[in-house]
């Protein structure tokens, strides 16, 4: 499993320490006055293009990045010109910090820029006309993947070939598990034009709060990502331990809940996979969703190992039966998961503009 780990993160990067230095100040003219010009500053942009870390990674050799150095004041020009700004671009998603883990600020959008390091100032007469050195920091970038949706579920549920079903993404699918190893993203395209992107997250296994398998390097990927799929395969699986549907989805909850349990505040919808896998798929998926609904009503309603019982069960919005091999209401998820994105999208539009209008209410009264 440490190999598995270990390969995931040459595929993919979504955390990464980097030294970052303003441009030094370029040299003053004395004899003639004339002020250097001042380094370039250093800037992290948002780019839709990019989903990994990795290459920054690559491009910082040393894991160090420097901006332009200003110019030296000539006598043909008095004024330096200034060091080239670096614009180093990263993934929508990532956060920034500082060294001691101080927080500078989110890349949330496209084009999107935030400072991260200043160049230094020119010479002139007010410092022996010695350009200063650029601000050097240290930071350490962490990236969740924003998504409208994400997929969650046991290796070899199903996610990618789901993806594969709804989208235009091609990651990756084999009939063995951990084909997965780093997050595909796809677009969900709709006849109105409207569009959702959807995301195939690595299998999680037993233990993952605890970082094992790929653990916490894409629990983390579930908190941007506004509602949840959990992938049920129809059959029992057995990762060593055979566990029926019901398990598999009660284990997923629980090692959400272990890890974060205000992920499970997220709208969630179910999709039972695999349905044309068994003759009486039907059947059990009729039984499955009794169980599910019922431990909606009470967690303790269904007899199962008190070991993989989660504290609570999600309020899930659906329950479904699907094939990605054979189309079966594959188009059926894709629309009741833009209901669920609208419907909630529209409830925190009406909680947003309730309390901006109470803070006018307020801040009015106070005048």
């Amino acid at each position: 499993m440490n190999q598995l780990a270990s390969k995931a993160k040459k595929l993919f990067c979504d955390s990464l320490q980097l030294t970052v230095r303003g441009g030094t100040g370029g040299a003053g003219l004395p004899q003639y006055g004339g002020i250097g010009g001042k380094g370039g500053d250093v800037y992290l942009e948002g780019s839709g293009k990019l989903t990994s870390l990795l290459p920054v990674s690559k491009k910082a050799k040393g894991g160090f990045l420097q901006a332009g150095n200003g110019h030296f004041a000539r006598r043909t020009s008095l004024l330096g010109l200034s060091g080239q700004d670096l614009i180093i671009q990263v993934p929508v998603g990532v956060t920034i910090q500082d060294h001691e883990r101080q927080f500078i600020g989110d890349i949330n959008g496209s084009k999107e820029k935030i400072l991260v390091a200043l160049g230094g100032r020119g010479g002139d007469k007010h410092n022996d006309n010695q350009g200063f050195v650029g601000q050097t920091r240290r930071l350490k970038l962490d990236l969740k993947l924003i998504s409208d949706a994400v997929f969650v579920g046991f290796p070899n549920a199903g996610k990618s070939s789901l993806l594969r079903a709804v989208s235009k993404a091609t990651p990756k699918v084999a009939s063995y598990p951990f084909t997965t190893l780093k997050p595909n993203l796809g677009i969900v395209s709709f006849d109105d034009y409207r569009t959702i992107a959807m995301g195939d997250l690595p299998g999680l296994i037993e233990g993952a709060h605890k970082n094992l398998g790929l653990g916490h390097d894409f629990i983390k990927h579930m908190v941007r990502s506004r509602m949840l799929i959990f992938m049920i395969d129809i059959n029992h699986i057995d990762f060593g331990v055979p566990r029926s549907p019901l398990e598999t989805l009660c284990i997923l909850i629980k090692e959400i809940e272990l890890f974060d349990d205000t992920i499970l505040d997220k709208p969630a919808i179910v999709a039972i996979t695999k349905m044309d896998s068994i003759t009486d798929s039907n059947e059990r998926f009729e039984e499955l969703r009794d169980q599910i609904v019922a431990m909606q009503k009470d967690i303790n309603s269904v007899p199962i190992d008190d070991s993989l019982r989660p504290g609570r069960m999600i309020q899930f919005d659906a329950i479904l039966p699907i094939s990605s091999m054979t189309g079966y209401n594959v188009n059926m998820l894709k629309n009741v998961t833009r209901e669920v994105i609208d419907k909630y999208s529209e409830e925190e539009h009406a909680i947003k503009s309730y309390a901006e209008l109470q803070s006018s209410e307020n801040n009015r009264l106070i005048q």
